[in-house]
């Protein structure tokens, strides 16, 4: 339906992030903060659905398919999520590392980006002997996902850390610290 207003809501910040459905019934918010939201979606003649417990990672693009019911708008849907969302949106893989895997994870090095390639579908084509925790060269050098290598982006909290190889290349602007 067009014209629904939607609203994903950052459960911990209380953060509210409105649009509006297209006239075909779609809508996106894009460029959501990694965490955990409500979705509310309302229109005139229907009953209000939310939906709680939306787990959000960084690399995540997330599909939600809201169903609205007929009845008053004082009335409401509620939908407590308590499994991840499947992924029907992109064909993509990422990863999103947490702080405890990596304070509990043995960083040989302490260089934080060598746990880049404990993700599916990302090899190491750099030179291994550079991997110190204060320079980018030696790690950074990954192919993700069958891309060629330098063609990746890389985030810490959701925002983008690349920086550039050359005149085409693409690598982590800097080496993260681990603590």
């Amino acid at each position: 339906m067009p014209s629904i207003k939607v609203t994903a809501t950052k459960i911990d910040t209380n953060t509210h992030f409105p649009t509006v459905s297209g006239p075909e019934g779609f809508y996106t918010i894009p460029q959501l903060p990694p965490g955990v939201y409500e979705l509310a979606a309302e229109a005139p003649g229907f009953k209000k659905y939310s939906q709680t417990g939306i787990e959000l990672a960084s690399t995540a693009r997330v599909g939600v398919d809201i169903q609205l019911t007929l009845g008053a708008s004082s009335e409401s849907i509620t939908i407590t999520s308590d499994a991840a969302p499947l992924q029907t949106v992109s064909a993509s893989a990422g990863l999103a590392i947490t702080m405890k895997e990596v304070e509990n994870l043995p960083i040989n090095g302490r260089a934080p980006m060598d746990l880049a390639v404990m993700a599916y579908g990302v090899i190491n084509t750099g030179v291994r002997d550079q991997n110190r925790p204060y320079e980018n060269g030696g790690f950074s050098a990954l192919a993700m996902g069958g891309a060629g290598n330098g063609n990746n982006e890389v985030l810490t909290n959701g925002v983008p850390i690349t920086g550039t190889v050359g005149i085409t290349g693409r690598r982590a602007g800097f080496s993260p610290p681990v603590d």
